[in-house]
């Protein structure tokens, strides 16, 4: 919106976003339905050689950014919430790379387990 004041100069409110931009990574490690059958290693090493790509362009970004797995040894945890900063960065690259092939639940119960916690908060 434009405003003209007393002194016949244009003056510009602009408005925030009213929230944040984060975002959160969704890692998905099946290869195939069923989950345990046809497990293609290579093709999940390229899935966590992108998501490790994404990271470290949203930390340089400082855009904060998040973690979900169906991975089974993701450190006790699916989810890491959206943040910044070096021990963030840190715990997320150290789960990727203790990821192996194992998958404890179908992705879709994964992003099912997200949408009832974002709407539990």
């Amino acid at each position: 919106m434009a405003f003209f004041f007393k002194t016949s100069k244009i003056m510009v409110k602009e408005y925030d976003f009213t929230t944040d931009n984060n975002l959160l990574i969704a890692l998905n490690i099946e290869t195939c339905k069923p989950f345990w059958q046809k497990i293609d290693g290579d093709a999940i090493e390229r899935c966590i050689s992108i998501t490790r790509s994404l990271v470290d362009e949203f930390e340089s970004l400082k855009v904060p950014y998040g973690l979900i797995s169906n991975a089974q040894n993701f450190l006790n945890s699916t989810l890491y919430r959206p943040g910044l900063g070096l021990n963030h960065r840190l715990k997320i690259l150290e789960s990727l790379g203790r990821i192996d092939y194992s998958i404890f639940c179908p992705f879709e119960d994964i992003i099912k387990t997200k949408i009832l916690l974002k709407t539990q908060l």
